[in-house]
């Protein structure tokens, strides 16, 4: 799904040139309601969930809190998907290339590289790890077409702390922003997690807006 709509909404962008970042921003968030509409007619916008005994649901106790099972897979799996990407993006030669594409699509061309492969990979890899973040979301709980709404504005501010380029920023960013959330939750007011998070997000663009995590790279890719 992930590759058929990188080329169905997001080739023409690219094969225009010039500056993608308008036409990128607006085409998501058409893509956004339009699939969100796909599956509310898909599904009846009727509530769904896993079929019982797919998705652990024991309690697992860690010192003096109870954590659910599903919440350890999640966090297993997130640590683990994020350092195969950051070795494929690093280590690998296809990883190499989509590095250079994402740099300069004209200089990577010019190095042998074929951007297609190279984009078409990476909107198959951010498809997977998308889709394997939502199954965990929503284990355990009835779902709808319109669960992950929320997260949406949550995501972006993950990236943007974490900082853009760099998958574990984007992880580093998640997980902070989650334990912000909860905490801020427990010990001042649920009211105000939204407030605080994106609090943050403010604080992070003016003193470092490049991220956390982002450091600017000399060398060959």
């Amino acid at each position: 799904t992930a590759v058929a709509v990188d080329q169905i909404a997001f080739q023409p962008l690219r094969s225009r040139g010039g500056e993608q970042l308008l036409g990128t921003i607006i085409t998501s968030v058409a893509l956004w309601i339009a699939l969100r509409e796909a599956a509310s007619l898909a599904t009846g916008a009727a509530p769904l969930g896993f079929p019982p005994g797919t998705v652990p649901d024991g309690l697992l106790q860690i010192g003096g809190v109870r954590v659910l099972m599903t919440q350890i897979l999640a966090i297993v799996c997130a640590v683990a998907v994020t350092a195969a990407i950051h070795l494929v993006l690093r280590r690998t030669r296809l990883g190499k290339a989509i590095r250079a594409v994402g740099h300069d699509r004209g200089a990577a061309m010019l190095g042998g590289v074929d951007p297609r492969v190279a984009i078409l990979t990476a909107a198959a890899l951010a498809g997977a790890a998308t889709g394997l973040a939502g199954v965990f979301f929503a284990a355990g709980q009835t779902f709808t077409f319109s669960l992950g709404d929320g997260l949406l504005l949550h995501g972006f501010a993950a990236v943007v702390i974490g900082g853009m380029g760099d998958v574990r920023g984007a992880a580093f960013g998640g997980f902070l922003i989650g334990v912000i959330q909860v905490m801020s939750a427990q010990y001042i007011s649920a009211s105000f997690q939204d407030a605080i998070t994106f609090g943050l997000l403010l604080a992070v663009l003016v003193a470092r807006p490049r991220g956390l995590f982002r450091t600017v790279e000399l060398g060959r890719a």
